[in-house]
């Protein structure tokens, strides 16, 4: 996970929060790695519930941003 985290350092702020979506596939997929590392294994969320957790671990999107993120992250997980 260092390595990762090293490698998404120019996207993430100082609290954590991803300010940006790596354009390079292989970054894209460390950042939503990362935001999957936020959710709770085998607890079932509702879809706002995604949202405002992804909005609370993001300073870049705007709110209408964020379900067509979770729509892209629900193609890997």
């Amino acid at each position: 996970m260092k390595y990762e985290l090293l490698e998404l350092a120019p996207f993430l702020d100082a609290d954590g929060r991803l300010t940006a979506l790596p354009a390079k596939h292989k970054k894209k997929l460390m950042a939503l790695w990362y935001l999957v590392g936020k959710i709770a294994a085998g607890r079932r969320y509702t879809e706002p519930e995604i949202n405002d957790l992804l909005d609370d671990c993001t300073s870049y999107w705007r709110t209408e941003d964020i379900p067509p993120l979770a729509a892209f992250m629900a193609q890997y997980i």
